[in-house]
């Protein structure tokens, strides 16, 4: 259950993040690179991945996008998404009834760590593995703030092998803030979702199709996504469905899911590792799993 969601999420992402950028700039608000090297927007990110992967992230918006250039928090949990004007997406979450914020934060290896980061890119998805620090500048304690913050040589790790590190800075606005975090104040964190939301043994619509998805998105990253051509690479995600012959069942509740999850502002997983999901969107996802 766990390899198809958050392989199809990822894939729905991806292919948000090509719509919005094929569109016309006049008038879908989303990253960019203009505006001089003065410019201030309301959201930014210039940092670097080194190593495996390695790859500029810049980009700029003055608007503000979820799941694409937006911070948000919800039961005391900063969530954050930066995204490059090739269309590189880095994600992290903080715990902060685990740390207090502002400060410097480790970033750990799983995703319910205090802090987690991910990166989907052309050249891979990479991960947080517990080594170098996400610096948060600020209390964020109201929606429409401004937070800068920093990476501080984070070390990332791909399923496929290879190390990098993420180093730079971001510049990000609260789009959602539920009242759970405040300055001076230890956050409480809300129960981890209703009794039985999550599923003993996957038997829905989207079942079938884990080992063929996995094994082709994995195949993409081998291949297509190896090199500089972002659209190949793209070309390759988006045919996993069709090759793998993803019933439009399946496919059309996953975009249920996957609306449900940016409603909410949850992380695409299931309930076992997002809450979120848990507590917003149980239905949706045994509609799927």
């Amino acid at each position: 259950m766990s390899t198809m969601i958050r392989y199809l999420a990822t894939l729905l992402l991806s292919l948000s993040l090509v719509h919005c950028g094929g569109e016309d700039p006049n008038t879908t608000p989303g990253p960019d690179v203009d505006g001089g090297a003065h410019a201030s927007h309301a959201n930014e990110v210039n940092a670097q991945i080194e190593g495996a992967g390695a790859t500029a992230v810049t980009g700029q918006s003055e608007t503000t996008v979820p799941q694409q250039f937006a911070a948000t928090v919800a039961g005391g949990e900063l969530t954050v998404y930066l995204v490059s004007s090739s269309g590189t997406l880095i994600f992290f979450r903080l715990d902060m009834t685990k740390t207090p914020l502002p400060g410097r934060v480790t970033a750990g290896e799983a995703l319910d760590s205090p802090a987690y980061l991910n990166v989907t890119s052309p050249g891979g998805i990479f991960e947080s593995k517990g080594a170098g620090q996400i610096v948060v500048d600020q209390c964020p304690d109201a929606k429409g703030k401004e937070i800068t913050g920093s990476f501080d040589n984070v070390a990332l790790t791909s399923p496929l092998g290879g190390e990098s590190k993420l180093s730079g800075s971001f510049k990000v606005t609260l789009m959602l803030h539920d009242g759970s975090h405040h300055c001076g104040e230890t956050p409480t964190k809300p129960t981890e979702g209703p009794p039985g939301c999550s599923v003993a043994a996957c038997d829905g619509p989207c079942c079938p199709y884990q080992a063929c998805m996995a094994s082709c998105m994995t195949g993409c990253m081998q291949t297509s996504c190896m090199g500089l051509d972002v659209m190949a690479c793209f070309s390759c995600l988006t045919g996993c469905p069709d090759k793998c012959g993803v019933s439009q069942q399946c496919r059309s509740c996953l975009q249920t899911l996957d609306g449900c999850a940016q409603k909410f502002s949850c992380e695409p997983a299931p309930p076992e590792d997002s809450p979120c999901v848990g507590q917003n969107c149980c239905s949706e996802y045994k509609a799927c799993f």
